[in-house]
């Protein structure tokens, strides 16, 4: 998958200077920064252990940053990063399958939404939870938990959820 046509901003989820890409599926990609993930979560920090690709200058010069590429892999009720082998181009030579997020009619995966909940908690943003009862916003913080606590980085976020709590409309 080129992610090279998503928009590259300074603002959650996409970074200009984001030197890991995560690819949760076809249409959500985050571009984010290897340090940030290494200190909120051992998994991350695992995965990025290694040095990652020494971009080319060619690279460098068109404005690459990504030295790591992280891709989301789902099997039933587990799920699991892949870390992706890059090119001094910053371009994928594994070329790992990217999941659609809607393939053949299914539901969409609720783990996509706590996995963004995660991210946007790591980098102190808002968290888009359902607003629609008391249970929806509980129900959605407890899957957002649960991917926290796969990601051994369970800590940072319960902060994060005790502050959406006390501050709810």
């Amino acid at each position: 998958m080129d992610t090279s046509a998503v928009l590259h901003t300074d603002d959650f989820p996409q970074y200009a200077d984001g030197d890991v890409e995560i690819i949760l599926s076809a249409s959500r990609c985050y571009k984010l920064h290897k340090s940030i993930l290494c200190r909120a979560s051992r998994t991350f920090a695992t995965l990025l252990r290694e040095e990652g690709v020494t971009l080319s200058k060619k690279a460098r010069d068109a404005g690459i940053t990504t030295r790591y590429r992280l891709v989301l892999n789902i099997s039933g009720s587990t799920w699991m990063f892949t870390r992706d082998e890059l090119n001094a181009n910053g371009k994928s030579v594994a070329r790992l399958v990217v999941p659609y997020e809607n393939a053949n009619g299914r539901s969409v995966w609720l783990g996509y939404n706590y996995l963004d909940a995660f991210f946007r908690a790591v980098y102190n943003k808002p968290m888009n939870l359902n607003h629609r009862d008391d249970s929806s916003v509980l129900h959605d913080l407890l899957g957002t938990l649960d991917c926290a606590e796969m990601l051994k980085g369970v800590s940072i976020h319960i902060y994060t959820a005790q502050s959406f709590i006390t501050n709810a409309p």
